[in-house]
């Protein structure tokens, strides 16, 4: 009789443990949302948007962006923000549409001396005159100023004039957005465009047909 057989296994050998080689692939900061601000609304309103882009601007943190829509290009703000930091790209778009890209490139390591707002309020050599301020006929100069200020300098004399008064407006150009927000206000228009290219505006509040023209260009 034989004896059982008994079958023997060698003990499986430890594999030899080895540092995990697939590790997760580093990721990229995700960049922070741009800070969009539209001044169009702003300026239809007849308001000046130089508060809105001071309060823009401390929002956006370094690495980030201001992204502004604006119907003329801001040539004003390209300064200001380079003080707080920013560098820009502008494209304009149909539409009189201009997109501008501020990118904060640093925060400021010192206090900024650059004006506040989009420069349409501070001291300007070219700043807007208006004559005859207490009269119902209104003269203002608004040549030589950087948009928005002719615009927004008119909105603010047109304040002054009463009922049935006229106001005339000289602009380098014609003031396609003011005319546009002028018949909200209970005012009517007409521009007329000089020899040199600029252009002389008679705004006249009130109904009826336009006044004769009260003072010269």
């Amino acid at each position: 009789m034989q004896s059982p057989t008994r079958s023997t296994q060698a003990p499986a050998q430890a594999q030899p443990q080895h540092p995990a080689t697939d590790a997760a692939p580093a990721t990229s900061p995700v960049p922070p949302a741009p800070v969009v601000l539209d001044v169009r609304p702003i300026l239809a309103a007849g308001t000046s948007p130089c508060q809105a882009i001071d309060d823009a601007i401390p929002r956006v943190p370094e690495g980030g962006t201001l992204l502004l829509l604006v119907p003329f290009e801001p040539v004003p703000l390209y300064e200001k923000l380079r003080a707080h930091g920013f560098s820009h790209t502008a494209e304009r778009l149909p539409g009189d549409l201009w997109r501008v890209t501020f990118h904060r490139d640093q925060q400021p390591t010192e206090p900024s001396t650059a004006p506040s707002g989009c420069g349409c309020s501070g001291p300007d050599p070219a700043r807007a005159t208006v004559s005859n301020a207490q009269s119902a006929h209104l003269k203002i100069d608004a040549r030589r100023l950087e948009p928005p200020q002719p615009m927004v300098r008119i909105l603010e004399a047109l304040e002054q004039l009463p009922n049935h008064g006229t106001l005339e407006a000289h602009t380098d150009r014609r003031p396609v957005h003011l005319l546009a927000s002028l018949e909200s206000r209970g005012c009517l228009a007409r521009s007329e465009t000089q020899p040199d290219g600029s252009c002389v505006t008679t705004i006249w509040r009130g109904p009826g047909p336009c006044p004769q023209k009260t003072v010269s260009a």
